[in-house]
């Protein structure tokens, strides 16, 4: 969730347009709702700056890629677009490979949900991606992005039947606030 403040200071930098004051309010309202609907504060884990630094260069990757996908090569269809992504992310695989998944590896495994991982996972997001962030720009979609942890929460709860405390789900709605707060004026057209 770091690309939403990642992908407004972006644009910030890139556009040298001043941020609307609701897009900064929703990312910060939107960090806030990420730290309690993810549990962090009641966690009681070690903190490890490899860690962090990896996820935070993870975000800056994410927060490059939604900026390529939003403002390079818009005139490109977008099924070809989204093909260099796909590249781009299978090279990067390759780099930080992790050799030791092929201890556990499992071809049967591979057939059922990897067809499925493969489409929904590789395939269709850079696809909708490219089609969509035109539209939207870089820091609208940095915004809509939080939109995973609901998602995610929702999907613990309901397909793996994890335990979500109420405090999650206080981060979920404060999530989807700041996202329908950031699209009030998109909301009020369509409506």
């Amino acid at each position: 969730m770091q690309s939403i403040w990642m992908g407004v200071i972006l644009e910030y930098i890139i556009t040298k347009k001043t941020i609307a004051k609701v897009k900064i309010l929703a990312a910060i309202i939107t960090i806030l709702g990420t730290v309690l609907a993810s549990d962090v504060l009641f966690q009681k884990a070690e903190t490890h700056w490899t860690g962090i630094l990896w996820g935070l260069g993870a975000a800056a990757s994410y927060t490059f890629t939604l900026y390529a996908s939003s403002n390079v090569e818009k005139d490109i269809l977008s099924y070809v677009r989204s093909k260099y992504l796909i590249i781009g992310g299978f090279i990067a695989v390759i780099i930080f490979w992790n050799f030791s998944i092929l201890k556990n590896f499992n071809r049967a495994d591979l057939l059922v949900s990897g067809v499925v991982l493969g489409i929904f996972g590789t395939v269709l997001p850079p696809l909708l991606f490219t089609k969509g962030i035109p539209y939207i720009g870089l820091g609208m979609a940095s915004i809509l992005i939080s939109i995973e942890i609901p998602v995610s929460i929702i999907s613990a709860q309901l397909i793996l039947g994890e335990q979500v405390f109420l405090i999650q789900w206080l981060g979920v709605f404060i999530i989807l606030f700041s996202v329908i707060m950031a699209n009030w004026k998109t909301i009020k057209i369509i409506g």
